[in-house]
């Protein structure tokens, strides 16, 4: 009789502690809490990985000062941008270049139909502190500019200190529309050049 008992016990006490066991499950699904109103809810972005191996993973220490924000290359940028179906924009040479003489750059902007240039808009190009080269002017505005329905070219005066490879850099304020809507543009351009 007692063997009895030990085999029914052994053989029914795992299905008499699996209910408990689902039981208390719930409860720690339940700390989850779905956002309620006002909340915004916000999915954890995945890690970027890293090709620097496990220490690069560690957490910096609690004190350690943040590290300092990357400054943006004043030569950064492009010397040409191509926007289907809106504009083209590009930094274009001007000729040969000779150390310690006026040179030019050009600006060239192209609307696409049905954009066009914007004529209200006070375009300008910020000239980028570069070593080697001088602006004639830090700003170059609108009033230099020859403007028509679907084109904008601005010379850029500049000349470079030395001969060789000098970058030419600044940053072009445009603004292209159609009859409906206004596009206002900030592009950074650049464009190497060798001064002899």
């Amino acid at each position: 009789m007692n063997k009895g008992r030990l085999l029914l016990h052994w053989f029914f006490a795992p299905l008499l502690v699996a209910p408990a066991c689902q039981r208390e499950a719930p409860a720690i699904a339940q700390e989850a809490k779905a956002p309620t109103a006002g909340t915004v809810a916000v999915s954890p972005s995945p890690p970027a990985p890293s090709s620097a191996g496990p220490a690069a993973d560690a957490p910096a220490p609690a004190d350690a000062p943040a590290p300092a924000p990357e400054a943006a290359s004043p030569t950064a940028g492009t010397n040409r941008y191509e926007v289907g179906g809106k504009f083209t924009l590009s930094l274009e040479p001007g000729g040969e270049y000779a150390a310690g003489k006026p040179s030019v750059v050009t600006v060239n902007l192209t609307s696409t139909p049905p954009f066009k240039v914007n004529d209200q808009y006070p375009h300008k190009f910020k000239a980028a502190q570069v070593p080697g080269v001088k602006f004639e002017s830090a700003v170059v505005g609108k009033d230099k500019a020859k403007l028509e329905k679907h084109k904008l070219t601005m010379p850029v005066s500049f000349s470079a200190e030395k001969a060789g490879k000098v970058t030419v850099a600044g940053q072009f304020l445009f603004s292209v529309c159609t009859d409906e809507n206004c596009l206002i543009e900030k592009r950074d351009l650049a464009l190497a050049v060798d001064v002899k």
